[in-house]
């Protein structure tokens, strides 16, 4: 019996504490003039109460502070005219109140809210207690619980087996103005279940330097968007949204880039003629009107550009789609819809839809506000070499020189034969770039493809290969093409 009651004892599991700390709105002030908005909509039973109300449930949801009507454009449920009222309403404030004291406002908000804790206390069975009895259950309940089979198992095992989220506590910085520099630094973007700080640390133990060309310390350096010399000339739109951040008070750069349309650096803070080093920053856009994306697709500049982005090295790649032109693609919608899911699900690129080129100059706006906020009081280290590390998501502080970066990607440059190799096969019909990647690691020079097509085991080989990122198979269809390209006289 004694034996029996330290066994029990042994088995008892230590009191589990789980702390659960939530913060307050984001944005109080707004959320009470949308309040009393809502209220006053309600009182004259007019349908607004139900708009105010959404738009309430959509900024409860936004992590970050916005400070005027056109920041919450690129919310849910914030129209014109509810942007133009908060507008109004900001400027009646200040006018009663003096100017807002964003910090002091939103600092004296922001705070735990509810700390909850979960206790277990596992009982122990003795061995004089009761057994407790078995109940009847009814014919419905019983066939609602599901049997031991191999699939409940697997299931089971899996909710076991899976991972709990560390219980942690963050301590949140004030804002600052959207004019300013920096903002709250918040958690960005992790890439495949990796944080930007884990990133950090695990380069931290490995990087020595010998390998770090130089370092910006932080308060030394500015977030600065650099812009293609291409969206500033041609047509209007293009140069209307440089027009667009310049109100909205955001640093940006005209240059020229080989690969994308805007991306954003670390610029050094240093006096007149001296020169200027830069470090390329994580996160990459590529913009595409619809009428530009059905051009792209018929000349096959998508398929090149998406190809380019993907061997850039930088794991945030974002495909931003303007819904502008799309009357005028000179293509079916339904074939530039279905380019733009490819290019979401098959090539795993970050596709966000916007109306026009304001909403996109809005959405650039807002990542680079979440970049200087990630980057706020950390260091950035620009490597040697010409290669990015792997993973590299945003947050991530070792990176390449911005000069580096961009010649690397040329599209003139020398070619070797593998890559000369690579852009001859994605010209044949159905070989696409995960299928002539599969097809360049097997055989990386012509002479090593054309002995491989050279015999039928070459061809069930070839035919066998999966590519790199669906696992699919190329397939019989695909080796027989290249089968004939190479060996037959005459060309179907």
């Amino acid at each position: 019996m004694d034996q029996q009651e330290n066994q029990a004892k042994t088995r008892l599991a230590k009191r589990v504490k789980r702390q659960t700390v939530r913060y307050r709105h984001a944005n109080p002030l707004f959320d009470e003039w949308l309040r009393e908005w809502q209220d006053q909509a309600r009182q004259a039973d007019s349908n607004l109460q139900y708009i105010f109300a959404k738009a309430r449930k959509s900024l409860q949801k936004f992590p970050l502070p916005v400070y005027c009507g056109a920041d919450c454009k690129v919310l849910h449920y914030f129209g014109d005219k509810l942007c133009n009222m908060i507008d109004k309403k900001i400027a009646s404030y200040e006018l009663e109140h003096g100017t807002i004291d964003w910090d002091k406002h939103i600092t004296a908000q922001r705070g735990k809210v509810k700390v909850c804790i979960a206790t277990e206390s596992p009982r122990v069975p003795s061995a004089s207690a009761p057994r407790p009895k078995k109940t009847k259950r009814s014919a419905r309940q019983a066939a609602s619980v599901p049997t031991n089979s191999a699939g409940s198992e697997s299931v089971a095992l899996k909710r076991q087996n899976r991972p709990r989220k560390p219980v942690t506590e963050k301590v949140r910085k004030s804002k600052k103005s959207l004019t300013s520099p920096s903002i709250e630094p918040v958690p960005m973007l992790p890439v495949d279940g990796i944080s930007p700080e884990a990133c950090d640390s695990e380069h931290d133990d490995q990087l020595s330097t010998d390998t770090i060309q130089f370092t910006l310390l932080p308060g030394s350096y500015d977030i600065v968007l650099c812009v293609d010399c291409a969206e500033t000339t041609s047509k209007s739109s293009k140069a209307g949204i440089v027009k667009e951040l310049t109100q909205h008070g955001v640093l940006y750069d005209v240059r020229k880039l080989h690969v994308g349309d805007f991306a954003w650096v670390a610029r050094e803070n240093t006096p007149e003629g001296k020169t200027v080093r830069e470090v390329m920053l994580p996160c990459i856009v590529e913009r595409k009107r619809m009428d530009d994306l059905a051009s792209s697709i018929k000349d096959g500049r998508c398929r090149e550009q998406k190809h380019r982005l993907l061997q850039c090295g930088i794991d945030t790649a974002i495909y931003l789609v303007e819904t502008a032109g799309q009357h005028r693609a000179g293509l079916p919608l339904s074939t530039c819809h279905q380019a733009v899911a490819n290019t979401n699900v098959v090539d795993g690129l970050l596709v966000k839809w916007t109306a026009d080129y304001k909403e996109s100059a809005g959405y650039l706006t807002l990542l680079t506000r979440i970049l200087q906020s990630t980057y706020q009081g950390l260091s950035v280290r620009a490597l040697k070499g010409g290669k990015l590390p792997t993973p590299c998501p945003v947050g991530c502080c070792d990176l390449l020189e911005f000069s580096t970066f961009n010649k690397g990607l040329v599209k003139n440059r020398q070619l070797v034969v593998r890559e000369m190799l690579a852009k001859h096969l994605l010209q044949v019909a159905g070989l696409s770039v995960q299928k002539v990647t599969a097809i360049v690691n097997e055989a990386p020079t012509l002479q090593a493809l054309l002995s491989l097509l050279s015999s039928e085991e070459g061809i069930e080989k070839l035919g066998a290969l999966k590519a790199t990122r669906s696992g699919r198979p190329l397939g019989a269809a695909v080796a027989a093409t290249l089968r004939s390209l190479y060996f037959d006289t005459c060309l179907r």
